[in-house]
């Protein structure tokens, strides 16, 4: 092809982008804008959280971290972003006027979860590769280049657990860093077998893949396989506790409920292996 005519082509991609017909940093920049697709809420989340909406942190145009929102969550919104490979994008669910992140998020990767739909890109995120796209992020913000992980296999090892936030996330994310990683260091946190007094009604953790619980009458509540770490038990009237375990038990924290005023709980627990 002839310089002139290289430049004729040029000059017309660049007339159909000012006129708004193509978008001429996606075509020959490094960003793309996608549509984000979500998925369905659990039900108990949408008879609890009846307003909810979610905050979308992703990599921008040029890399850097960036946070939009938030919007209702059968909303879709379109942002511009990175076309580095492997950049994670997270939907992080908010209870109405709540924007504390207790909840887990959906999540996905650009371009792995790009699909078509009605001639424009869509990303799909998925509550499976909510887990996947955390490492990925914290890779990212710690300077890792995440092009270099095989996120396909990662994904389908993490994908393999009914519950994924079971994992131990933080070791999988040391190990990718050191670049000494293989599929051994993905290993399940130890749990614990709790019993905690919340009160009476129906309680839920924070990850999607658990539905709810009944306490017994009296308010006590049985809460099996407790990963250790912090959660966050949602309740009726908009109550919340706090609780955190690890092998010497599970404890209960002071949290500021949703409703206001501070929980006051017990709890014990028999720790048991992963």
């Amino acid at each position: 092809m002839s310089a002139q005519r290289s430049g004729r082509i040029a000059a017309s991609l660049a007339a159909l982008a000012a006129a708004g017909l193509i978008d001429g940093c996606d075509v020959f920049g490094p960003s793309d804008r996608v549509t984000i697709q979500l998925p369905e809420p659990p039900p108990h989340w949408l008879r609890s959280f009846p307003r909810l909406l979610f905050e979308l942190e992703y990599p921008g145009p040029n890399g850097e971290l960036s946070v939009a929102g938030p919007f209702p969550w059968g909303e879709r919104a379109t942002v511009a972003c990175s076309k580095a490979a492997n950049g994670a994008f997270l939907a992080w669910p908010l209870a109405g006027d709540d924007r504390r992140r207790l909840l887990r998020p959906a999540g996905g990767l650009y371009p792995l979860s790009l699909r078509a739909d009605a001639g424009a890109d869509e990303l799909s995120l998925t509550w499976v590769d909510g887990c996947l796209a955390v490492v990925m992020l914290r890779l990212a913000v710690a300077g890792r280049d995440t092009s270099l992980v095989n996120a396909v296999r990662l994904g389908g090892y993490l994908a393999a657990e009914p519950d994924p936030w079971c994992w131990d996330l933080t070791r999988i994310e040391e190990q990718l860093g050191s670049g000494e990683f293989t599929a051994l260091d993905i290993e399940r946190l130890p749990t614990t077998d709790a019993v905690v007094q919340p009160g009476e009604g129906e309680w839920f953790l924070e990850t999607p893949f658990r539905g709810p619980l009944a306490a017994a009458p009296g308010g006590a509540l049985a809460v099996p396989g407790l990963p250790h770490g912090l959660h966050t038990l949602f309740g009726p009237g908009g109550r919340r506790v706090r609780l955190y375990a690890d092998g010497r038990g599970v404890f209960t924290l002071p949290m500021e409920n949703a409703a206001g005023g501070m929980p006051r709980a017990r709890a014990r627990a028999k720790q048991r292996a992963a």
